[in-house]
């Protein structure tokens, strides 16, 4: 068995509207590829891009649309309207939380 440590970007988004703290797992895995993991009262998803252009995940996940990031996170599952509508909402606090971790950062 081989154990390596990996490098990931985390984040906790609190005091999101109607929404329970969400923590957030970013790993750039090589140029243009990246991988998402987001967690929010118990429930996670996870996505992978292999092919994000020049892009590192957090550019990527700030130019794309919320809803094409919430498809990615439930692909290939049955959901309902109401389970798309909550992580939808999940995904844009993602976003605004990225935005305002750059400019923190910047």
């Amino acid at each position: 068995m081989k154990i390596s440590p990996i490098k990931v970007k985390a984040l906790e988004i609190t005091d999101a509207p109607g929404l329970d703290p969400v923590r957030v797992i970013l790993q750039d895995l090589a140029a243009g590829q990246g991988r998402i993991i987001i967690e929010c009262y118990g429930r996670s998803w996870s996505t992978f891009w292999g092919s994000m252009g020049r892009h590192d995940l957090r550019a990527f996940i700030l130019i794309c649309d919320a809803g094409y990031i919430e498809n990615a996170l439930y692909r290939g599952q049955k959901t309902t309207k109401k389970e798309r509508d909550y992580l939808l909402r999940i995904v844009t606090a993602v976003q605004n939380g990225i935005r305002q971790s750059d400019g923190e950062n910047a």
